[in-house]
């Protein structure tokens, strides 16, 4: 009985023990730079404390040592409940003290520009051992350094232009006013709408008609059902961003060895759908692009640098696809869904802005409105602008 108490035990204990040295260790780094320092327990970019924060932390704010840096910093989202509190306390930089890596924390513009400048020079190399998880589907860009970055950069840059931003627009107005046609029909009082899931779908469809061509028409969070079947495009890429920490952190192969749980053999179901209409779609566009029929957009740079160029592999291409939609996807979806409930508890700036967009638009049809209109629209940007 006590040998196995002390095999259970003994790990934990070692755990605990390297966990504490590693967090020495660094603190005594961080001391050398001379910031203001938060001792962390565990390391923000944990992927399993980003599975399990939020469960733990109600129960460890009650704990005599939990309240503190503990349950302000250690979890993800510490950034919007703060906002500017800890920078107001801290200094416009300040340093996170972890087992795992140091992380430091700037508010100052110009610091922040030069880094990046410096960044893109060379001067300093991305994280790519703690990017590596995103390397999911394929390599990527947000996991290379140097020139091999800039060769991925070459070959996804060329989409992001006016005409692709004129596709946006459009599809944003047709997404726009499905959308507010579906909250206008919902009269169903034990089947209410659920706005992070309306925005995330609202935000995909976008992104999926801008970036990959594929069009789908607004449907809600009522209408969302499970399904053992075949998924489309757009609700495997769904199923996937919506769990993509589990997925980031698990591997399709172990996704896949797991797959006797339900929910994780419905995740590696639509992720094996999405790797096969990434395949399906990267021979579709190379017929296209051969046929000189390849339209402006992500998926068909991308396959034209594989295929014309061979600057990028098909792994690649796929991997890529995966992190756009996985960088632009929640971002925007989020924004989206933190300025729609501001808005409803402050009608004077809604007032505010339809205003302008009454002055701007005029009686012309919502969908019919012109691209042109976008750069007239200053109070509208200003207020998406200050909750990006």
């Amino acid at each position: 009985m006590f040998s196995v108490f002390l095999a259970i035990l003994l790990p934990l204990l070692l755990f605990v023990v390297a966990t504490a040295w590693s967090l020495f260790r660094n603190y005594l780094s961080a001391r050398q730079v001379g910031l203001p320092i938060v001792i962390v327990p565990i390391s923000p970019e944990n992927p399993v404390w980003m599975l399990l924060a939020r469960y733990f932390l109600p129960i460890i704010q009650y704990i005599p040592f939990g309240n503190g840096h503990f349950t302000r910093f250690c979890h993800i989202g510490w950034e919007f409940d703060e906002k500017a509190h800890a920078h107001v306390e801290l200094g416009d930089a300040f340093m996170f003290a972890t087992p795992g890596k140091n992380w430091i924390y700037l508010c100052d513009a110009d610091a922040v520009h030069d880094i990046v400048r410096r960044e893109r020079q060379g001067e300093f190399a991305r994280p790519v051992e703690l990017l590596a998880m995103l390397d999911v589907f394929g390599p990527n860009i947000s996991t290379m350094n140097g020139v091999d970055w800039q060769r991925q950069r070459k070959c996804t840059a060329a989409s992001f232009n006016e005409q692709s931003n004129q596709l946006v627009w459009k599809e944003s107005l047709r997404q726009g006013q499905q959308l507010l046609q579906y909250w206008n029909d919902n009269s169903d009082p034990d089947a209410p709408s659920t706005m992070a899931k309306d925005t995330r779908t609202l935000t995909l469809d976008v992104l999926v008609r801008a970036a990959f061509g594929k069009s789908f028409d607004f449907y809600g969070a009522r209408d969302q059902k499970t399904t053992s079947g075949p998924l489309s495009y757009r609700d495997a890429l769904a199923l996937i961003l919506e769990n993509a920490i589990l997925i980031l952190a698990l591997g399709p192969h172990n996704l896949k060895r797991l797959a006797f749980i339900p929910r994780l053999r419905q995740l590696s179901n639509a992720a094996e759908q999405f790797k096969q209409y990434m395949l399906d779609m990267f021979e579709e566009q190379e017929e296209h692009v051969k046929e000189g029929k390849a339209q402006g957009n992500l998926i068909t740079s991308l396959v034209r640098a594989s295929k014309e160029d061979k600057l990028i592999t098909q792994d690649e291409v796929i991997g890529n696809v995966f992190v756009f939609n996985f960088a632009g996807h929640d971002t925007t979806a989020h924004s989206f869904a933190f300025t729609f409930m501001l808005l409803a508890a402050h009608p004077e700036v809604q007032e505010w802005m339809a205003e302008e967009i009454r002055q701007v638009v005029g009686s012309s049809d919502t969908l019919e409105a012109d691209y042109n209109m976008f750069p007239k629209l200053v109070r509208t940007l200003a207020v998406l602008v200050s909750h990006m």
